[in-house]
């Protein structure tokens, strides 16, 4: 089964409850986190700004442009850094 048809959230929050569950905590100094998370959509956020993974989006009431993250970008990123091996000791 491909990523797309299970949903790139979803892999990435498996992955992240696999490494929380084996107390691999390596990812939170990586993705340059205060403390291990739970929820994959704060680390997705997170990771989004810190990587500098943004997107410039238009309020369409205002016409405002405003900029926020880009998770769909800090997924595909999570998810081949998740799958890493050899970046996540005792793997």
């Amino acid at each position: 089964m491909n990523d797309h048809q299970v949903g790139l959230t979803y892999m990435a929050d498996y992955l992240l409850y696999h490494l929380n569950q084996t107390e691999n905590f390596a990812y939170v100094s990586l993705l340059k986190l205060d403390e291990p998370m739970d929820d994959i959509r704060l680390v997705l956020a997170k990771s989004a700004i810190y990587q500098g993974l943004l997107a410039k989006r238009r309020n369409l009431e205002t016409g405002e442009w405003t900029t926020i993250e880009s998770r769909v970008y800090s997924r595909l990123v999570a998810l081949r850094f998740f799958r890493s091996a050899s970046k996540l000791p005792g793997y």
